[in-house]
């Protein structure tokens, strides 16, 4: 927020001023309209002297930590969900050259080479839903200010996504043109691609409606 922003609009209510006036005026001149809900959302709407300043709500270290743990267990589950169906993939679709290998391919059982990521799976995906809901409902109720630091780990996701999307095709290029390029791998490029355009646009919204008042 720009301080000169701020220091105009506490003139202006010395000056007797009101906020659609205001508004009216700082929309003439260019600002845009998300600057000016968020210039004059932190003052109240009444007539007086000088800019009555609203309560801060701030975000709860219970809510911080909860954002925390929910970005935890949704990396755990995304992670472990992908390696499920890469093991599966690997165990039975050979690669673009007919092998039967590949990096989640061992030679034990299928069972036991997805243990762990179904036991993961089956841990953190509850979580996910839970706290998800959990948050919602502290934030419906407190009406308390999203911290900082979802908005930044949001960013972190999407920032991992962007690099999930680059390596896919970088891959897939390299891999047609060694003349390797087969069904398994295709497989794996769509599923990296419906997850990574899944989380940006389920984020998608949030980010518009919290990058300005974070």
């Amino acid at each position: 927020m720009a301080e000169a922003l701020i220091d105009f609009v506490k003139d202006c209510y010395k000056a007797g001023k009101g906020h659609s006036e205001i508004r009216t005026t700082l929309k003439d001149t260019g600002w845009a309209t998300e600057q000016i809900d968020e210039a004059l959302g932190q003052f109240v709407d009444k007539a007086y002297p000088v800019a009555i300043p609203r309560p801060v709500v701030f975000a709860s270290p219970r809510l911080v930590f909860l954002n925390i743990f929910y970005f935890l267990v949704l990396y755990l589950s995304v992670y472990d969900v992908v390696a499920m169906l890469f093991t599966f993939l690997d165990y039975y679709l050979p690669d673009g050259l007919g092998r039967m290998q590949g990096a989640f391919y061992s030679s034990r059982p299928i069972g036991e080479a997805i243990r762990t990521y179904l036991a993961t799976v089956i841990c953190c995906v509850p979580l996910v839903w839970w706290s998800s809901r959990i948050i919602s409902k502290a934030m419906e109720e407190t009406k308390q200010r999203i911290p900082r630091i979802r908005l930044k780990l949001i960013y972190l996701t999407m920032f991992i996504g962007a690099c999930v999307m680059l390596g896919n095709g970088i891959c897939f290029i390299y891999y047609f043109l060694s003349g390797e390029l087969g069904l398994r791998f295709v497989l794996k490029v769509l599923i990296l691609t419906a997850l990574t355009i899944g989380l940006f646009a389920y984020y998608r919204a949030e980010i518009k409606q919290t990058e300005a008042k974070a």
